[in-house]
This record gives structure tokens, C-alpha cells and sequence, in this order.
């Protein structure tokens, strides 16, 4: 399941939970009963509104609730809501659910790496004896993409899940497409 119908999964849960909706006074739109009608572009948006980046982006420091109020933005447009039916409560609900439906993503990939690496003799799970990555003077290249920054980093959580798994050092390297055709590296 692709990440942005996972969060209109949860999001539509969350509008029809009873005995009290705890979402949008219960509202909802076109757009989220829509299967597939979220892509994991509104994961992005929201991390970006929450640490200003992108269109986002600002000089110094930004409060809590300016940050909720832009999440409030994205979602008014991108759901097809009225703004007043978004309260900046439910704003961070959002936030919060695609934060963990974005890190789940990544531990599941890293976890798939790091069986890979084991599988392969490339690493020994934690706890096995031996230390290390095993060292053929070859590098392990392995490509993560994605525009998560911070802790919701597939890069991030690859490496920090990998090195969970295994005792081995890979380095993740996450690369940025960003949605205007433009590539960004990180490292």
C-alpha cells in the first residue's frame, strides 16, 4: 500500500470513530473518500510545513502553533477542507500519524537491508560473536529515496534500524527528488 492511501486510511478512522469523531468535527471530503486519493507527497508537505523547509522555509525560529497553522494550510488544500473545520489540534493528529507512517516505512526498508547484508555475509546480526562489517575493500552502496528530513529520514532511520540489526557500519546515503524534477544529494 502506497504511504498516502495508509494516512487516508487512518485519517478517515479517525473522522469515523464513535462514539465521537476525533478529526474535523467528523467532516470529511471527495478527496479522502477517494480511494487513492492521497499521495505520500502529503507526508512530505507536512514534514516540510512542520520544519520549514521548502516553501516553508523562514529565518529563525518559529512557534508551535505557527507551525500547526501551516499544517492547517496544507491540509485545508490538499484534503479539501474548510479551514475552520481544521483545528490546529487536529492538525497535529495528522502530523503525528504521517510522522509514524513515515518512519514505519523506514524501519521496514531497513530492516529488508539489513537481512540483506546478513544474508549475503556482508554483516552478522547483533549479538552473533563476530563484529563488523566483513571488509573486501568494497563499499556497500545502498540508495534511499525520499524527502523526509530529521527523524522521519529514511536515510536516518535505515542506518539507525541497520546497525540495530546487525553489528555492520553501513552508511546510508538518502537522495532528494524533489517533486519539480530537481535532485538534491545529501550525505
Amino acid at each position: 500500500m502506497y504511504l498516502g492511501e495508509i494516512a487516508r486510511n487512518v485519517i478517515l478512522s479517525l473522522i469515523d470513530a464513535t462514539p465521537k469523531p476525533l478529526l474535523f468535527g467528523g467532516r470529511s471530503s471527495a478527496q479522502l473518500n477517494k480511494q487513492w486519493g492521497l499521495d505520500t507527497a502529503l507526508l512530505s508537505e507536512i514534514e516540510e510545513a512542520w520544519e520549514g523547509l521548502g516553501q516553508f522555509s523562514s529565518q529563525g525560529q518559529v512557534l508551535r502553533e505557527e507551525r500547526l497553522r501551516r499544517i492547517r494550510g496544507v491540509l485545508a488544500h490538499r484534503l479539501e477542507l474548510s479551514p475552520p473545520d481544521i483545528s490546529l489540534e487536529d492538525a497535529d493528529i495528522v502530523r503525528q500519524v504521517c510522522t509514524l507512517i513515515g518512519s514505519r516505512a523506514a524501519r521496514l526498508s531497513a530492516t529488508a537491508v539489513a537481512a540483506i547484508l546478513v544474508h549475503t555475509g556482508r554483516a552478522k546480526l547483533a549479538g552473533g560473536g563476530s563484529t563488523g562489517l566483513k571488509d573486501e575493500g568494497q563499499r556497500i552502496g545502498v540508495g534511499v529515496d525520499g524527502r523526509y528530513e530529521k527523524h522521519g529520514s529514511p536515510a536516518v532511520l535505515a542506518d539507525k534500524n541497520a546497525k540495530a540489526w546487525s553489528n555492520s557500519t553501513p552508511t546510508f546515503k538518502q537522495s532528494y527528488e524533489h517533486r519539480y524534477g530537481r535532485s538534491l544529494a545529501r550525505k
